[in-house]
């Protein structure tokens, strides 16, 4: 005898041959997951909320550096601009404390310093590109975490006997980059 055991010929009963991950889950363990793939989209979602937050902060050191210059005499900027940067400034600010409490509804008070347009003094053509990026980044994450969530909802149907559709589509769309969790919600969806 030896140590290493040959699969179960393809023959044998299903049941026999079914390892692990091809047993339906119980609702108990669907839900779990459900639940960890929501957390995932959230948990990204904060993530993107936090860059943007620390790319923002960099930004007001870049104005309050310019400021100094200003109010030293060694740089020349015009007072409506800065009068505007102070205005993005007090809104951004508010727009990052509103993310701490509900960052998916922050993200429409974020839409504005986004919107591409041609005017030079448009909020997104005041902030660096990275802060800009990073906000971008807030709205991708956004998506994300929504698709997660309607991932869930599927895992959750699936669960209690329901069949939704596009799972394939919609659990690559939800990046979910993380091959146990992958593994399991596809388990649970029934897509092997």
């Amino acid at each position: 005898s030896s140590f290493f055991q040959p699969p179960a010929p393809a023959a044998a009963s299903s049941a026999s041959a079914a390892g692990p991950w091809q047993t339906p889950p119980s609702q108990t363990e669907a839900n779990l997951i459900a639940k960890s793939v929501r957390l995932k989209g959230e948990k990204k979602l904060k993530q993107a909320w936090d860059l943007l937050r620390s790319e923002f902060e960099v930004q007001n050191r870049i104005w309050d550096s310019v400021s100094t210059a200003v109010a030293g005499g060694m740089a020349k900027t015009p007072a409506p601009a800065e009068v505007k940067r102070e205005s993005l400034k007090v809104e951004l600010n508010k727009c990052l404390e509103s993310a701490k409490q509900d960052p998916k509804a922050a993200v429409r008070q974020l839409k504005p310093f986004i919107v591409s347009t041609p005017d030079k003094e448009a909020p997104a053509k005041i902030l660096n590109h990275a802060t800009e990026k990073a906000a971008h980044g807030v709205v991708k994450a956004l998506r994300l975490s929504e698709l997660c969530d309607r991932l869930a909802q599927s895992l959750e149907a699936m669960a209690a006997g329901s069949e939704p559709s596009d799972l394939e589509d919609l659990l690559a769309a939800c990046q979910i980059q993380e091959g146990a969790l992958e593994t399991k919600a596809r388990r649970v969806l029934g897509l092997g």
